[in-house]
């Protein structure tokens, strides 16, 4: 898909002038099929309402780029909205395979098994879904002498202090150079590293 037409396509997208976008890339699609057009289509039917052929758009996506996440968090919801929830569940759990820090799909696909009464395995995957969204948000902090500090707070719950000793755990083990981990200060929440972050 030529950038001059992305660009309009996703514009019209962010307009929520679904149907404008889908006229667009239908065009776009007969000429030059890419499977970021097919995506986009996928998604406008989807939002239009028209589930069948979203379904058939994130297909031909995927026939085209197998290795995208999004489109298979994609697919996997409109299976789910139209009730086939055990392709469903397989759909979310290959966009897992691809990044298994995909948050969203986690939660896609725990969702998907909470509506089928698979509550053991719905709840294990929104606890995956949490671990990986840790992951993801550790793995963009940079240790630097200029951050702030936070005081710390009392919290009445402790899911949110389980999350954030696994992220800091997991990033312990991530770099080499991170000689260990306090908790808690009374202040902060400390990592020790022999140099800090480039």
């Amino acid at each position: 898909m030529s950038d001059d037409l992305n660009q309009q396509a996703i514009a019209l997208m962010k307009a929520q002038r679904f149907g404008d976008a889908l006229t667009l890339l239908r065009t776009q699609i007969e000429q030059n099929p890419h499977w970021s057009s097919l995506y986009m289509a996928g998604q406008c039917c989807r939002y239009l309402g028209d589930l069948d052929n979203a379904v058939i758009f994130l297909r031909r996506a995927i026939s085209f780029q197998a290795g995208e996440p999004a489109v298979f968090l994609s697919l996997g919801i409109a299976l789910q909205l139209t009730n086939r929830l055990t392709e469903a569940i397989e759909t979310f759990r290959r966009a897992i395979e691809i990044d298994p820090d995909y948050e969203l799909a986690y939660n896609s696909l725990a969702l998907t098994q909470k509506n089928q009464g698979e509550l053991d395995l719905a709840l294990h995957n929104y606890e995956a879904g949490a671990h990986a969204l840790s992951r993801r948000i550790v793995k963009s902090f940079r240790n630097d002498r200029s951050n702030k500090i936070f005081k710390h707070e009392t919290c009445e719950h402790h899911l949110w202090i389980e999350h954030a000793m696994y992220a800091g755990m997991y990033l312990c083990g991530l770099d080499e150079r991170i000689q260990g981990m306090a908790w808690p200060t009374g202040h902060a929440f400390v990592i020790v590293t022999p140099t800090a972050y480039p």
